[in-house]
C-alpha cells in the first residue's frame, strides 16, 4: 500500500467493523473497531471525524454487548471530539442529539434517571435547533421524526419515575405534532396512539 499510515489502516478496519456489524458478527465487529481506533491513534494527522465515528461505533458495540459503562465512556469521548469538528449543523446539533439520546438510554438502564432526563433535554433542544438551521428538506424530515421519537423517549423516563402527568403531556404533544407534520400513514402516528392509550389508562 503506497503512502500507508495509521489512518489508512484505520479506515480499512473501520469498514470491516461496519460490514461485520451489518452481518450480525458483533464480536468480530467490535474487534475491528478497536483495531481501527488503535491504528488511528498511531497517526497524529488522522481526521477528527474518523475518531468521532469510531468512538461512536464502539459505544454502540459496547451497548449491544451489555457493557454499558464502557459504552458511556466511548459516547462521552465521541461527544468531546464533536466539539473540535467544523461547526456545521450536523456537528453542532444533530450528532450531539444522537449521542445524548443514546446516553439517556444508558443512564436510564443504570438507574440514573436525573442524568437520563438531562441528556434527553439536550437531545430535544439540539434537534429543535437543527430543524431551524439551513438544511435540506430530507434532513428536516429525518430530524422531525427523530424529534418526535426523542420526545416519546423523554416521556418514557418520566413514566419510569412515576410522573405520569408529565409523561402524558409529552406523549400528547408528540402525538399531535406527528399528526400535524407526518404522513397520515406513518407508523409513528400509530405508535403515538398506542403510547397515548397506555399512559391514559395508568
Amino acid at each position: 500500500m503506497p503512502n500507508k499510515n495509521g489512518e489508512l489502516f484505520g479506515i480499512i478496519y473501520s469498514n470491516l467493523g461496519t460490514f461485520n456489524m451489518r452481518m450480525g458478527n458483533l464480536t468480530t465487529a467490535l474487534d475491528y473497531h478497536k483495531k481501527a481506533l488503535k491504528a488511528y491513534k498511531t497517526f497524529p494527522d488522522t481526521k477528527k471525524e474518523r475518531l468521532y465515528i469510531t468512538h461512536n461505533a464502539l459505544g454502540g458495540m459496547m451497548w449491544y454487548s451489555s457493557k454499558i459503562d464502557s459504552a458511556l465512556v466511548y459516547y462521552k469521548k465521541a461527544e468531546q471530539i464533536l466539539k473540535t469538528l467544523e461547526p456545521t449543523p450536523d456537528n453542532k446539533y444533530l450528532r450531539p442529539a444522537i449521542l445524548n439520546n443514546n446516553i439517556a438510554g444508558i443512564n436510564s438502564i443504570k438507574g440514573d434517571l436525573n442524568a437520563a432526563i438531562i441528556a434527553m433535554q439536550k437531545t430535544v433542544s439540539n434537534l429543535d435547533t437543527f430543524l431551524k438551521s439551513d438544511i435540506t428538506e430530507a434532513r428536516k424530515d429525518y430530524a422531525q421524526e427523530f424529534l418526535f421519537q426523542a420526545i416519546d423517549n423523554y416521556a418514557g423516563i418520566y413514566k419510569d419515575i412515576g410522573d405520569f402527568e408529565k409523561a402524558k403531556a409529552l406523549i400528547s404533544y408528540s402525538y399531535n405534532q406527528k399528526r400535524k407534520h407526518l404522513n397520515a400513514n406513518s407508523p409513528e402516528i400509530s405508535k403515538g396512539k398506542i403510547l397515548l392509550g397506555q399512559i391514559t389508562w395508568i
